[in-house]
């Protein structure tokens, strides 16, 4: 399947424009290995519009990097020819935001560590954000205790 195919195939609103169109635009405009890992992307966040595949690839550009959250396994299932070439731009990218996320969730004690190597003086993000919570905070501080994702 191509990419037109692909967008055509899922339903993605092409805004008044042909799908060729819109990939040739991407294709001159950013790297052409991620195209298709943009595509994907945008079908794996439920964003089916061709807008927000140039979203994705503006976004990854500033980055100089492609983010994606989505697995091989997604790849494999709603697109199984394209799977090399997304494990390419994964390979290209680094550690993918997958692999931070695992990182992220690994169970270590960070208590254990500061009892070990501090004298016993820690205290966790979450911890110092609930004692936080608890008073008056001056505005830039209430930004970080909030911890609301920013898109």
């Amino acid at each position: 399947m191509d990419t037109v195919a692909f967008m055509e195939r899922y339903g993605f609103d092409l805004a008044r424009l042909r799908g060729d169109a819109w990939v040739r635009s991407w294709e001159t405009r950013f790297p052409a290995l991620w195209v298709i890992p943009a595509m994907v992307e945008a079908l794996y966040q439920g964003r089916y519009k061709a807008v927000s595949v140039e979203q994705l690839l503006t976004m990854w550009r500033e980055r100089s990097c492609p983010r994606l959250s989505f697995g091989l396994d997604f790849t494999r299932k709603v697109w199984p020819e394209v799977t090399e070439q997304v494990q390419e731009v994964l390979v290209q990218a680094g550690p993918s935001s997958l692999q931070l996320r695992r990182w992220q969730f690994q169970a270590y004690d960070t208590q254990q560590w500061y009892r070990e190597h501090r004298g016993g003086k820690a205290i966790t993000i979450y911890r110092l954000r609930q004692q936080l919570r608890a008073q008056a905070l001056p505005h830039k501080l209430e930004e970080f205790v909030d911890c609301t994702p920013v898109r």
